[in-house]
C-alpha cells in the first residue's frame, strides 16, 4: 500500500477530492487534446503603437483600424504619450490615430496607405510598448520613432541602411549577407527604408534580436493571418510569401474562416491568399502571412 492509499483508503475519498480529481484530469486532458492557440485566443506579440496589416473585416481585439478616429487620452494614456496627438485632437482630452484610410472626395471610394486591395493598416491600442519578444529575426516593423527610446529598443533597430559589424551580430549577417551592403568581412549593411514609412512619425525597424529563421516556423502569439515583412533564407511554409497562391479549404479552416474567398478561390475546396510581390520595398525583403498562430479574436 503506498502513501495515497494509506491516508485515503479506497473508495473511501470525501466528495471535494473527488471533485478535485476530475477536475486535474479535465485539464490534463484539454492540455493534451485543445492546441495552445486556443488558450492564447485574444493575446498578440505586438507592441502598442505598432502598426500592422490585416485581411480581416474587423479589428482584433485590441487593435484599431488606423483611420484617423479621436480618442480618449484618459482611455488611453499609454499610447497617448507614445503617438501624442501629432495625428489630431486637442492634447487636453482628446487624442487622433493615424489616419492610413482617407476617404477620397469620390462618395464611397477609399484611398488608403495599403499596398494591396483589403489589406488594411491596424493600430495596437493594447498592450507593452517596446515589446519585441516572440518575433522573428530579420522581420521589419512599423514602429513610432518614440520606440527608440524603449527599454526594449536593443531588440530593434531603425533600418536605414546603416553598416553593422559582423562580430556583434553574427545570427543577423547569417540572414542578411551583403544583400544590402558592406564588405562582408568585418561589416554588414541593413536594408535602407528610411522615409518608406505609410505615414509620418513612424518607421521600419529590424528586429536584430529575435527567434531564429527555421523550415519548421510555427505562429505562435501571432494573429493568423496577419502579414509583415521578413527576410529569411528558409522556405516556411506557415509563414509563406504573398503571391496569390491557391490554398486547400480543408488544411487551411482557421485561414479561410478570416479570408474567404476575398482574395480568389472557388470557396468549396480552396482559396487564395493576396498577391503582394509588387508591394514589397525591396526585391530581397518579401511580404508573409502567418497560416498557424492566434485566431484573432473579435473585441
Amino acid at each position: 500500500m503506498n502513501h495515497l492509499e494509506s491516508n485515503h483508503p479506497k473508495g473511501n475519498k470525501s466528495l471535494g477530492e473527488r471533485c478535485l480529481s476530475w477536475l486535474l484530469t479535465a485539464l490534463v486532458i484539454l492540455t493534451v487534446l485543445v492546441p495552445q492557440s486556443i488558450f492564447a485566443m485574444g493575446s498578440s506579440e505586438a507592441s502598442l503603437g505598432e502598426l500592422a496589416l490585416f485581411p480581416y473585416t474587423y479589428a482584433p481585439q485590441g487593435w484599431l483600424l488606423a483611420d484617423g478616429r479621436e480618442l480618449q487620452i484618459s482611455q488611453h494614456e499609454v499610447l497617448y504619450a507614445v503617438i501624442g496627438n501629432a495625428y489630431g485632437g486637442d492634447g487636453i482630452s482628446t487624442f487622433a490615430l493615424p489616419n492610413l484610410s482617407k476617404r477620397n472626395e469620390q462618395p464611397g471610394v477609399d484611398v488608403t496607405a495599403s499596398p494591396v486591395e483589403d489589406v488594411r493598416y491596424y493600430i495596437c491600442v493594447e498592450g507593452t510598448f517596446g515589446n519585441s519578444a516572440e518575433r522573428q529575426m530579420a522581420e521589419l516593423i512599423l514602429y513610432p520613432v518614440q520606440y527608440e527610446r524603449s527599454e526594449h529598443a536593443r531588440h530593434l533597430i531603425r533600418a536605414t541602411g546603416q553598416q553593422m559589424p559582423i562580430v556583434q551580430n553574427q545570427a543577423l549577417y547569417s540572414i542578411l549577407g551583403t544583400r544590402f551592403g558592406g564588405n562582408g568581412t568585418s561589416t554588414f549593411a541593413l536594408p535602407n527604408l528610411k522615409n518608406m514609412s505609410p505615414v509620418e512619425g513612424y518607421e521600419y525597424y529590424i528586429v536584430a534580436n529575435g527567434i531564429y529563421p527555421s523550415s519548421d516556423y510555427y505562429g505562435g502569439e501571432a494573429y493568423i493571418g496577419s502579414i509583415g515583412l521578413f527576410i529569411t533564407n528558409y522556405i516556411q511554409e506557415n509563414l509563406p510569401e504573398l503571391k496569390g497562391q491557391t490554398l486547400s479549404i480543408q488544411q487551411n479552416s482557421a485561414l479561410y474562416s478570416l479570408l474567404g474567398i476575398t482574395f480568389g478561390g472557388d470557396g468549396r475546396t480552396t482559396f487564395q491568399l493576396p498577391d503582394m510581390q509588387m508591394a514589397a520595398p525591396h526585391k530581397f525583403i518579401t511580404y508573409r502571412m502567418e497560416t498557424t498562430g492566434t485566431y484573432p479574436m473579435r473585441p
